[in-house]
């Protein structure tokens, strides 16, 4: 993610640097809630389809996945994939 952006934006615009696939849908979208306080704050809430968070080890991470509906042609190799299935 880039600072500032939303997970549907990361999503959409990773999966078409990945794979070169465009998201038509993606799970969270039906209960999705974007929250404007002021102009310098915003929040967005969705239930995804899964989270995880690292609590152990070298590396401290938290992920959070999507089940998608896609279209297009898949990419041989993306920004940072290769042998995409």
């Amino acid at each position: 993610m880039e600072e500032n952006e939303s997970l549907f934006a990361a999503l959409i615009r990773e999966v078409k640097e990945e794979t070169g696939l465009e998201v038509v849908s993606a799970t969270g979208e039906d209960n999705y809630i974007k929250t404007e306080n002021t102009s310098l704050f915003q929040t967005e809430c969705f239930k995804p389809y899964a989270v995880y968070q690292t609590v152990k080890g070298p590396i401290d991470s938290m992920g959070v996945y999507f089940k998608c509906k896609v279209k297009g042609e898949l990419l041989k190799s993306g920004d940072d994939s290769k042998d995409i299935k």
